[in-house]
């Protein structure tokens, strides 16, 4: 007899298919309807703090580093130039 002539693989298939299509329409609706990141920033907007981990220098001394990168356009092109040239 074969597999797919069995009630049982059926009824177990359907029951599969009953649970796990409503689940994958509801991720896909969710990913569609999740809020978008904005691609640009506000002037003057509050910088950033990113903390960086390089690992341990020693048994006990553990190397962090922690940068404030301005999200603002202007602040950060002025950054790149040459401090004599500024006006």
């Amino acid at each position: 007899m074969s597999i797919f002539a069995s009630l049982t693989f059926w009824v177990t298939f359907g029951i599969a298919l009953a649970v796990l299509l409503p689940v994958l329409v509801l991720h896909e609706r969710s990913k569609r309807n999740r809020p978008r990141q904005r691609l640009g920033v506000q002037p003057n907007e509050q910088a950033r703090l990113i903390v960086t981990d390089i690992g341990r220098d020693g048994p006990f001394n553990k190397v962090t580093h922690a940068y404030h990168v301005t999200t603002d356009p202007q602040e950060f092109a002025d950054i790149f130039v040459p401090s004599g040239k500024k006006e």
